[in-house]
């Protein structure tokens, strides 16, 4: 409970019979199977982490940040079996976002539009 089984252990324990068939497949048990309550304070521990800095990041970033992180974390705790086609796409909308975001001119204000005189064409 303490330590967990070890790595690669869930898969071996389907494969052999140990663990029944209904068992959950998610991140959140392979976590808390194979590495134990340890790993699980480690996992939630780095999570914090990771938003906290995402929070602290520059404004024009930190809303991609905090989403990709919202996103990573459900996907993983939604199991395994939306994981390989979801965190592929995940990882390439991201990139490209921060991509755009950091490399882009935020304004936060228009600009300025020079007064023209108006003439008026004589008829």
């Amino acid at each position: 409970l303490v330590t967990g089984h070890g790595f690669d252990s869930t898969v071996r324990a389907f494969a052999a019979g140990y663990l029944p068939a209904r068992a959950p497949r998610g991140v959140l048990f392979e976590i808390w199977y194979e590495l134990g309550a340890l790993g699980a304070v480690g996992l939630a521990c780095l999570a914090w982490w990771a938003f906290r800095a995402a929070g602290r990041a520059p404004q024009a970033i930190a809303p991609f940040l905090l989403a990709a992180l919202a996103c990573a974390l459900t996907i993983a705790i939604a199991g395994l079996s939306v994981a390989q086609l979801w965190w592929v796409t995940l990882l390439s909308v991201v990139g490209i976002s921060f991509a755009i975001v950091l490399r882009g001119h935020h304004r936060d204000q228009r600009i300025r539009v020079r007064e023209v005189a108006t003439r008026r064409p004589a008829l």
